[in-house]
């Protein structure tokens, strides 16, 4: 029994040391198994907790290069306005008024450099927002970041055909086509979009068939025959189909695609007439027409004068800038700060709510694991007593048994 005890002591005197060796309550699942697998779990939320505050403060970082950005932005337009003031002066003569164009010229190709300029290679201007995961839970909570098109780079024109009549923009050649809730039906007559680009334009239409008798022909403004006939054979259903496709200032059209698949099968020849981009859309069938709904026409530059600070860039000399041009110009930038000021303060307060969520994790994990160093002392001094007066013990009952022997002896 004697030795029994000791052994006992000396087992617990091991795991004391151990316990205060790691510094952990339990050194091993035998000693706490449901502690451990919770503080398992406790680990890796805290740890999901610090990549998350992490990912935010990377984001203010990058809100922050934009917001420089801008300020860059405000301060060429404001000295944009200044060359334009200074221009009108009467005293000012060609030479002076020649000086003040030529800077002029930097300024705008330096405020369209501005939208090329990146943060870890991505961009700082576009129209994209962003996702950022404010919890590290998997059904935790996001921010959206809207984003920022400094120059503008929404669409050249647009339209849902909605009302009782075609906007003033669509012209009719013959015919008269119906708009019925917000759907253009085209039946034996062609439309054409009476305004002409003078760049690049990538075109985006929703299209529906009634019928395989029906055929869809796409023509550029002087009847140049852009592409072969889309029929229904090849849109069997009468489900919306989402058509797209590129036309260059040459004429030509290019990247035909229908639902995001390639559809450029469905070209026949095509033939090119250079000049100011304008198209009609033609029912050319024998069936029952075909219908339309949101027409989307944008720049394939991705660059337009959609926004009064793109207008001020893609303005050809200081003699055509206009002074409200730029003032609203100067406006929009300092809307934008506003936005991105707004968002990095909703993000401090994300990260702060992250932080303080990591400590309290931390705290409830050491109360699980961390061992108590002033109780475990004391145990310890307890069992090392008990390790010696179990040792000396079993040497004295040793020697007794010793002495029964002598007797027999």
């Amino acid at each position: 029994m004697a030795a029994n005890n000791l052994s006992s002591v000396s087992t617990q005197l091991q795991q004391s040391l151990r316990r205060m060796t790691s510094g952990m309550s339990a050194t091993g699942p035998s000693e706490d198994a449901g502690g451990l697998a919770v503080s398992m779990k406790m680990d890796a939320a805290i740890r999901r907790q610090a990549s998350a505050s992490a990912s935010i403060g990377n984001t203010l970082s990058y809100l922050q290069t934009q917001d420089g950005a801008m300020n860059t932005a405000s301060e060429i337009l404001s000295r944009i306005g200044e060359l334009k003031t200074l221009s009108q002066d009467v005293t000012k003569n060609t030479t002076d008024k020649a000086n003040y164009n030529t800077e002029f010229l930097q300024l705008k190709e330096q405020l369209s450099g501005l939208t090329s300029e990146t943060f870890n290679g991505l961009s700082l201007f576009g129209s994209e927002s962003l996702t950022v995961k404010t919890s590290g839970n998997p059904d935790g909570g996001t921010i959206q970041l809207s984003g920022v098109d400094l120059l503008g780079s929404g669409p050249l024109f647009e339209d849902d055909f909605s009302g009782s009549s075609l906007s003033s923009d669509w012209t009719v050649n013959s015919g008269s086509p119906a708009v019925n809730s917000g759907v253009l039906t085209l039946d034996g007559s062609r439309i054409t979009l009476a305004e002409a680009f003078d760049e690049d334009v990538s075109v985006e239409v929703q299209v529906r068939f009634d019928n395989s008798s029906d055929q869809l022909d796409i023509y550029n403004d002087s009847n140049y025959y852009l592409s072969g006939y889309i029929d229904g054979n090849e849109l069997p259903d009468t489900d919306w189909h989402t058509l797209t496709f590129d036309l260059a200032t040459d004429g030509t059209m290019a990247n035909l695609e229908l639902d995001g698949s390639d559809f450029s099968s469905a070209t026949g020849t095509v033939s090119t007439a250079s000049g100011d981009i304008s198209f009609g859309l033609s029912e050319s069938g024998s069936g029952d027409g075909v219908e339309f709904r949101n027409l989307s026409v944008s720049p394939q530059s991705g660059v337009s004068s959609s926004s009064s600070v793109g207008s001020v860039a893609s303005t050809a000399d200081l003699d055509s800038v206009d002074i409200e041009t730029v003032k609203d110009a100067i406006g929009e930038v300092a809307t934008f700060r506003a936005q991105n000021g707004a968002q990095q303060s909703r993000l401090n307060f994300a990260q702060e709510q992250l932080n303080t969520n990591r400590v309290n994790l931390e705290a409830a994990k050491s109360r699980i694991m961390d061992v108590d160093v002033a109780a475990e002392s004391t145990n310890l001094a307890r069992l090392n007593i008990l390790q010696q007066a179990g040792a000396s013990m079993l040497q004295q009952a040793n020697q007794s048994q010793q002495i029964a022997l002598k007797l027999i002896g």
